[in-house]
C-alpha cells in the first residue's frame, strides 16, 4: 500500500469537497497529484517543507524493497566514486552528491557488501569535510564494522544514524536548502536504483513502486520550489526534475477505501482506516522515466 507522506497543505483543500476527488465512473478516489492541479499553485509553509524533507530521508527504503522482492545485488546500479574529489565550491552540488552516496551506502549495507562499504564511507567523509561537517559522523566505527564484517543490522543503523545527523544539522542551523539538495540526491539515486533494477528484473511490484514515485516527486518539488528564489542551484535542479515529473503524467494512481480496523496501541484503542491503492504504468512510460532519470542523475553526479 502506498504510504502517504506529510506533503501537502492541499490535503485540507481536498477535504473541503471529497466528491471532487472521486472518479465519476469508477467511484474510486483520484490521486493527490491530480487533485493538486485543480487548485493551481498552493503556498506551503516551512513546517510542511521540513516534513517533506523528513519523510523523504530514508537511505534504505528502496534498497530494502528490492531485497525483499528478491532482486539480486548489482554493482552497476551504484555510482562510481572516482571523481568525488573534483567537487568543490557549490554547496548544493556537494549536498546533492552526499544524498547519492548515502543512497549507495544504504544499498551496500542492505546487501551486506562489506568489502565495498569502506570506499563509500571514505568518500562521504571527503564530501562532509568540504562542508566542515565531518565530525557529525563517526566514520571510524562505520569503517570498523565494514572491515570486520560485523553485524549487518548495526551497519545499517550506523549508516542511517549518520545521514540523519547531517540532515538534522542542516535544519538546526537554518540550512534547510542544503538538506533539500541532499534529499534530492537521495531521491533521484533511489529512483535510478529502482528503474535500473526494473530493466533487468520483470516485476509488477517493482513497476508499481516506480509509479508510486509520482507522488513523491511532487512532494520534493514543493520543497525545492520553496527555496528556489534564494538559491539558483536548487532552481536549476528543480527545473530538470520537472522533466522527469512530466513523464509521470501517464501514471495512474487510484485509491479505494477499505474496512476500518480497530487496534490496541499503548493500552488505547485506535481506529485505522485501511485503503488500497492501484498503480497503472505502461512499459513505454516506464522506459521514458528510466531514460530521463538516468540522464539527470548522470548530469548532476560529481
Amino acid at each position: 500500500m502506498l504510504k502517504y507522506f506529510i506533503t501537502v497543505l492541499y490535503l485540507a483543500l481536498v477535504a473541503v469537497s471529497c466528491s471532487s476527488g472521486r472518479d465519476p465512473e469508477t467511484g474510486s478516489m483520484r490521486e493527490d497529484a491530480d487533485l493538486l492541479a485543480d487548485y493551481g499553485e498552493v503556498e506551503v509553509s516551512q513546517f510542511v517543507v521540513e516534513s517533506i524533507i523528513s519523510d523523504l530521508s530514508s537511505i534504505i527504503e528502496k534498497a530494502a524493497f528490492l531485497k525483499e522482492i528478491g532482486v539480486p545485488f548489482n554493482e552497476q546500479y551504484i555510482a562510481s566514486t572516482t571523481n568525488v574529489d573534483k567537487i568543490s565550491g557549490n554547496e548544493h552540488l556537494i549536498a546533492f552528491n552526499l544524498g547519492v552516496l548515502a543512497s549507495n551506502l544504504g544499498y551496500l549495507s542492505m546487501y551486506q557488501r562489506f568489502d565495498e562499504v569502506p570506499e563509500y564511507v571514505e568518500n562521504i567523509s571527503r564530501l562532509t569535510g568540504k562542508m566542515n561537517m565531518e565530525e557529525l559522523i563517526d566514520f571510524e566505527i562505520l569503517l570498523r564494522f565494514a572491515r570486520t564484517q560485523g553485524n549487518m543490522d548495526s551497519l545499517v543503523y550506523l549508516s542511517v544514524h549518520g545521514y540523519n545527523r547531517l540532515n538534522e544539522y542542516f535544519i538546526r542551523n537554518n540550512r534547510e536548502h542544503l538538506s533539500t539538495a541532499m534529499v534530492t540526491g537521495l531521491f533521484l539515486e533511489g529512483l535510478y536504483l529502482l528503474t535500473q533494477a526494473a530493466g533487468s528484473n520483470q516485476s509488477n511490484d517493482l513497476a508499481e513502486r516506480i509509479g508510486e514515485q509520482k507522488i513523491l516527486i511532487n512532494d520534493l518539488l514543493l520543497a525545492m520550489r520553496y527555496y528556489q528564489g534564494e538559491f539558483e542551484p536548487l532552481k536549476e535542479m528543480a527545473d530538470e526534475l520537472e522533466k522527469i515529473k512530466k513523464e509521470f503524467q501517464d501514471v495512474s494512481i487510484t485509491y479505494e477505501m477499505g474496512e476500518p480496523e480497530t487496534v490496541e496501541k499503548d493500552g488505547k484503542l485506535m481506529i485505522i482506516q485501511n485503503e488500497k491503492s492501484r498503480v497503472e504504468i505502461t512499459g513505454e512510460t516506464l522506459a521514458r522515466i528510466t531514460a530521463n532519470t538516468r540522464s539527470l542523475r548522470n548530469d548532476l553526479l560529481y
